[in-house]
């Protein structure tokens, strides 16, 4: 089972923090955060949700995180792309976590998945804080 956890963007100190706890009232809730122990009001922050998912080294995967993937085939580099992981519910998997691709750097923006194509996908930042990595 998926360990679920969130991380948080404080939008008015430009911080990202990890959320130690969700509490929800009705239609509002208040988060909770590791390092000072204070409740603050959401919307200050955006709430970001971990995919379950670590990148090549061990470092967990957030919906708003931008990856730097290469893919292989035959040992060599057969794709490689620069994609932030966000979470959709309008494609043909419905609420999933998803990459939307922003920029190839080797290779064709579509290539077909099959057992001999190994994937290698590293954290390189995140929209909020590396935003100049996407545009």
């Amino acid at each position: 089972m998926r360990e679920i956890k969130f991380r948080a963007w404080n939008k008015e100190l430009k911080t990202m923090n990890p959320v130690s706890a969700l509490h929800f009232d009705k239609r509002k809730y208040n988060l909770m955060f590791i390092d000072s122990g204070w409740k603050h009001i959401p919307t200050k922050f955006e709430l970001m949700q971990y995919t379950g998912l670590k990148d090549k080294n061990g470092v967990e995967i957030y919906e708003g995180d931008i990856l730097h993937i290469k893919e292989f085939c035959d040992n060599e580099i057969d794709v490689e792309f620069i994609s932030k992981v966000i979470f959709s519910n309008k494609n043909v998997f419905p609420s999933a976590f998803q990459l939307e691709e922003v920029r190839i750097i080797k290779g064709y923006a579509f290539i077909s998945q099959s057992g001999e194509i190994d994937s290698e996908v590293e954290i390189i930042g995140n929209i909020y804080e590396n935003s100049e990595l996407i545009k």
